[in-house]
């Protein structure tokens, strides 16, 4: 519990772990382009972005993904966080017990270049639900690369937010799994 919470603190972000919904089936239908992986991404990753991390150890990454919301908000909380100094990623659920993870440097570069080619530190800092919608699912993404600092928040109702979230997040996801 002692490493949770000073990872928490690390990123900045909020250390309160509100049980939440993830995507249902329902959600998870929509058409998306290929996702990128560390394996052979389908889109373009240039070599270096100013800020970017590029191998050094002491360039820091950290990330702090959640998921939650909907009807029964316990049955499918889910959060995920790293931390560079760690090198370790780990993976919060209820019924779960946490999951730990070690990630190696180019699996790190990696997460690094795909966060750098998304958009994701010009995008904006909330996507809201469209009006009148209930029921929905949460989601934050918190991540520090290097000397760059953003949080995106939207649902699975939200309107236009960028591409570029999603394959992080199904980056993240596959570091997990």
């Amino acid at each position: 519990m002692f490493a949770i919470l000073l990872i928490a603190s690390v990123v900045g972000l909020s250390t309160s772990y509100f049980w939440t919904i993830p995507l249902t089936a329902q959600t998870d239908l929509r058409v998306m382009e290929p996702t990128p992986s560390c394996a052979g991404a389908p889109f373009p990753m240039p070599p270096f972005m100013p800020g970017m991390f590029t191998g050094e150890s002491n360039t820091t990454l950290v990330f702090d993904y959640e998921r939650g919301g909907g009807i029964s908000p316990i049955l499918g909380f889910e959060k995920i966080f790293y931390n560079s100094l760690a090198k370790q990623l780990v993976s919060l659920s209820p019924f779960d017990p946490p999951e730990i993870k070690p990630i190696t440097d180019p699996e790190q570069h990696c997460l690094a270049r795909v966060i750098g080619a998304s958009g994701f530190f010009e995008a904006e800092s909330e996507y809201p639900p469209i009006e009148g919608a209930a029921d929905y699912f949460t989601y934050s993404l918190g991540i520090i690369l290097g000397n760059e600092t953003h949080t995106v928040s939207w649902t699975d109702v939200s309107e236009g937010v960028p591409e570029g979230i999603f394959r992080i997040v199904d980056e993240i996801k596959g570091l997990a799994a």
